[in-house]
């Protein structure tokens, strides 16, 4: 096979993260419905995003478990590996987990190891502990995986240079011979997706969709469920948020910096930002809009990485936004300690989940 020139971005450009140190959240009450504000400088500007190639990192996962952990890819002891490189045994977003993603054009991405070794895929094994390896420090055919859209729960398909689709056999948490290709087609089985989790620094212009991190189903609870979405994309002035489970253009947000590090975020149809009405402290369907075109005070959003690839988003005002756990479409901007939130009924935790095409 003919062997393709590829330009890789080496430079990754960190994104600002905002950590909002030293706000004082003391409820008043069991509705954690006091807040006091960051200090934040307001700028009603619409900039325009500038583009770098993705920052962070992210973690893979192969298997969402709507009733119990879900799995990650893990680089065996964080890469230089030839045997069982890749497993599907993690339950968390650790440092064996998360990978730096590095465009290399047409499409396809390398996938780089906590200790700086590429992610490879043998193009001559199909099954077995030597399907993909760690071993190599620089980008190659091999490297390449191409991103595909699998329109469930923001997953995608990886497809290699060599035309194969990577699958992950025998089910998830598996620690030995976890990875197999499929030539030309996708095999039919659930285990062909992975669910990319941001970690880290967001940068700016990048779109992501914001899965909820905790949730419920049926009485039972679980670690994922559905995205958020802007109804016809945004321009409404309430009930403008819901939940969804595909990953079409409604549930793509792009991720905005504003010049005092928070984030605007702008709905799918470029035009309009999300807004916290009033800054925060509502409930319902009127607690947040999407009809306003410039990014002031109430579209802005501090939004941190608390360390686990997931995130908080708080408002101008001090308080968060959360959803009710197993209430659907009931969405806060009523908390104000985040720590308490879950006992009283809401997650405020996120996980961005990058759009990759």
């Amino acid at each position: 096979m003919n062997k393709r020139t590829i330009t890789v971005a080496a430079a990754l450009v960190a994104g600002l993260l905002v950590y909002a140190e030293g706000f004082s959240q003391t409820p008043a009450s069991d509705r954690l419905n006091t807040a006091v504000s960051p200090s934040l400088t307001h700028f009603p500007i619409n900039p325009t995003p500038y583009f770098v190639p993705y920052p962070g990192q992210v973690a893979l996962v192969t298997y969402i478990n709507l009733l119990g952990a879900n799995y990650f890819l893990t680089a065996t002891d964080g890469g230089g590996q030839a045997f069982n490189a890749l497993t599907t045994s993690g339950t968390g977003t650790g440092t064996y987990e998360r990978f730096t993603v590095v465009p290399s054009g047409s499409g396809y991405q390398s996938f780089v190891t906590e200790n700086g070794y590429y992610v490879s895929v043998n193009p001559g094994v199909t099954s077995g502990p030597y399907v993909t390896q760690t071993t190599g420090t620089a980008a190659s055919d091999a490297t390449l995986l191409k991103p595909q859209d699998a329109h469930a729960y923001g997953g995608y398909t990886l497809e290699t240079y060599y035309d194969y689709f990577l699958y992950f056999s025998a089910g998830p948490g598996q620690s030995t011979n976890a990875i197999g290709t499929n030539y030309g087609s996708l095999p039919q089985d659930y285990y062909v997706v992975v669910y990319p989790q941001q970690c880290g620094d967001l940068g700016s212009g990048y779109k992501y969709r914001i899965s909820f991190a905790d949730g419920e189903y049926d009485g039972v609870p679980n670690y994922f469920e559905g995205m958020l979405q802007a109804i016809n994309g945004g321009g409404l002035a309430s009930s403008p948020i819901y939940e969804d489970y595909e990953d079409d253009a409604s549930t793509e947000f792009t991720f905005i910096q504003q010049p005092n590090g928070t984030y605007a975020l702008q709905t799918s149809d470029g035009t309009n930002y999300v807004t916290a009405v009033d800054g925060g402290g509502l409930l319902g369907g009127n607690a947040l809009a999407t009809n306003r075109t410039v990014a002031q005070a109430w579209e802005q959003f501090v939004i941190k990485d608390i360390g686990s690839c997931e995130y908080t988003i708080q408002t101008v005002s001090g308080y968060y936004l959360a959803s009710r756990i197993g209430a659907g479409n009931l969405l806060s901007t009523d908390i104000s300690d985040p720590n308490k939130a879950p006992a009283i009924g809401y997650s405020p935790y996120f996980v961005l989940r990058p759009v990759w095409n």
